[in-house]
């Protein structure tokens, strides 16, 4: 379970729809971002900060979970610290999934054992 700003979110990156939709999502804040460069003003930055992240949570965990987040401000450190949270919430997950393939692939299967016209066939 991640908490952000008191409300807990369900994330499962390898259900397959939820993890879909954090990608989808997660690429289009990185294609969004570069827009702020050419943003004029800090306060049209910030806004636009803050649209990236709305999004990215209403399309990750469904629309309205960016007002039940942020309660409607534009801060754009609170944002930011969010997205990065879930991010990094992802990717400790992707850790664990390494892991359990690891121990799966570390578990071999007992060969059976051979005769002894088996064992001259393999020479």
């Amino acid at each position: 379970m991640l908490v952000i700003n008191g409300i807990e979110l369900e994330l499962n990156i390898f259900e397959a729809t939820q993890a879909e939709s954090f990608e989808r999502a997660n690429e289009r804040v990185l294609e969004e971002k570069d827009k702020v460069n050419v943003v004029a003003g800090l306060s049209e930055k910030i806004k636009l900060y803050c649209d990236i992240v709305y999004d990215f949570f209403d399309d990750v965990f469904g629309d309205g979970t960016a007002d039940s987040i942020f309660k409607g401000r534009q801060d754009m450190l609170e944002c930011l610290e969010a997205y990065t949270d879930v991010v990094e919430y992802a990717n400790s997950n992707n850790g664990k999934a390494d892991e359990l393939i690891a121990r799966i692939k570390n578990q071999s299967t007992p060969q059976p054992k051979l005769n002894r016209q088996q064992r001259r066939a393999q020479r």
